[in-house]
């Protein structure tokens, strides 16, 4: 009203919206026919700068765990494809960034931080993520025992702690000590819709891990987590797609270690 007040029956008829409803309840501007043949040109400009103006209010400037550990990742496994040190070496920025400030004086990772602060503890998505890339910084490193896959074999040995479930052989969504405050349940999804479920990213990890390591017993997690999932790949379709992947890679290594 206040940006057109002399044609804002006119817009708000345009932009499908209710004008005889309480003005305090949320309305989603909708496009109809009518919509261009109203609306005027100068009018649709000032809609589109206000618009510009509402999502600059909410900027979204949190550094989400593992968001930035899949960046890591990818920079890590590019810098080895394509033969090129500098995304190395952005990744290992990123990283030494990631490790001092989305992790207490513990080591337990937040969920994010925002403007330099945190408080949500870290859901097996954070961890997972963290410690592929920590995998993948380690392969490109070039070295046999970086401080890389120190690392990534602390974090595996914490999931393995906190997150395991040893009667299903799967993983919790967070720390099965903690009682959350934000999270409803702790069942973490299997399905890899999106983006892989972070119980298929574990299994990589444990397979990787073991490859660089020789530790059989993450194999062997690993293959239980896969028995678990494997009966229903065939009716799944995309749905299971990290999951095969995983698969393809577990009976690759075991056919080369037998």
């Amino acid at each position: 009203m206040l940006m057109f007040p002399e044609r804002y029956m006119d817009i708000a008829l345009a932009l499908g919206m209710n004008v005889t409803v309480n003005k305090f309840v949320k309305q989603i501007p909708v496009r109809n026919s009518r919509t261009y043949n109203i609306i005027q040109d100068d009018e649709i400009r000032i809609l589109k700068e206000r618009r510009a103006e509402h999502r600059g209010y909410y900027s979204d400037k949190r550094e989400v765990t593992s968001y930035i550990s899949q960046l890591v990742e990818s920079l890590a496994v590019s810098s080895v494809l394509l033969d090129e040190p500098s995304l190395y070496k952005e990744a290992v920025l990123i990283m030494e960034y990631l490790l001092l400030h989305n992790r207490n004086e513990n080591g337990r990772l937040y969920r994010y931080n925002c403007c330099h602060k945190s408080s949500i503890p870290g859901f097996l998505s954070d961890y997972s993520n963290l410690i592929a890339a920590l995998i993948e910084l380690h392969k490109a490193s070039g070295e046999a025992n970086s401080d890389f896959k120190v690392h990534a074999g602390k974090y595996i040995d914490f999931v393995l702690q906190h997150f395991y479930k040893p009667e299903n052989g799967m993983f919790s969504k967070s720390e099965c000590s903690i009682q959350p405050d934000t999270i409803p349940f702790k069942r973490e999804s299997n399905i890899d819709f999106l983006k892989p479920s972070a119980n298929s990213i574990m299994a990589g990890n444990l397979i990787s891990f073991y490859e660089i390591s020789g530790k059989k017993d993450y194999l062997e997690i690993a293959a239980q987590q896969i028995m678990n999932i494997a009966p229903n790949l065939h009716s799944s379709g995309p749905m299971l797609a990290s999951w095969a992947q995983k698969i393809l890679k577990y009976i690759q290594l075991t056919k080369l270690t037998t």
